[in-house]
């Protein structure tokens, strides 16, 4: 499981244009991972002071690669963490 933080609590009502412009290319990193099988879901909380993505990784390693090549970490604009998260139940 990757989670995803923003810098500040008023992030979404105070984004500046090259932040916003950082988000989509995450959220369309996460997309072309999802296409890929890699991420199966990713939301933020309804608060907005974090975002989930569960991932498909062979090692907490691999998953924090996967983590850190996030544009919105990469610019800063995000931190990320990596937690293990196993499956109770398949569909």
């Amino acid at each position: 499981m990757l989670i995803y933080r923003p810098p500040r609590p008023d992030f979404w009502s105070t984004l500046t244009p090259g932040e916003r412009d950082t988000v989509e290319q995450h959220f369309n990193w996460l997309a072309g991972l999802h296409e890929q099988g890699i991420v199966k879901f990713a939301g933020r909380s309804d608060d907005a002071t974090f975002g989930i993505a569960i991932i498909v990784a062979p090692s907490e390693e691999e998953a924090d690669k996967i983590m850190r090549a996030s544009p919105a970490v990469v610019c800063g604009v995000y931190s990320g963490e990596v937690r293990a998260y196993h499956f109770a139940s398949k569909p």
